[in-house]
């Protein structure tokens, strides 16, 4: 069966309280073909205020409820996790989240810019 692991987490905040929610993930079945390891990318799973952060924090605690996520747990192993563990997770997240300042200091940041047709395919 394939699952979601989680790696790291990490939120920014700015002066406005709003948010800014990554987290480095990858797939129990998925290797780097040069490393040999599992692949994990950082993504940003959601942005805005601390309601917003909430909402998508509830769904992916599901996630761990349906067996689809599980939590890194040293360098190659797994451990399943509760929706109360989980929440309890990203409630110290938030409390203890970074300045945004600190984005530009954690990560390089790319950008790609394209053609589209209709703006409203994307919004």
């Amino acid at each position: 069966m394939s699952f979601i692991i989680e790696y790291n987490q990490i939120i920014y905040k700015n002066s406005n309280r709003q948010m800014l929610f990554f987290i480095k993930e990858g797939s129990n079945n998925v290797y780097d073909p040069n490393t040999n390891l599992r692949a994990r990318n950082w993504d940003l799973v959601a942005a805005g205020s601390e309601n917003d952060l909430y909402r998508n924090i509830g769904k992916r605690s599901g996630l761990t409820q349906g067996g689809i996520l599980k939590r890194a747990k040293g360098w190659n192993n797994s451990s399943w996790t509760t929706i109360k563990e989980y929440i309890k997770l990203y409630r110290s997240k938030i409390a203890h989240s970074k300045n945004m300042i600190d984005l530009l200091k954690d990560f390089d940041i790319y950008s790609i810019i394209g053609k589209i047709e209709h703006i409203s395919d994307y919004t």
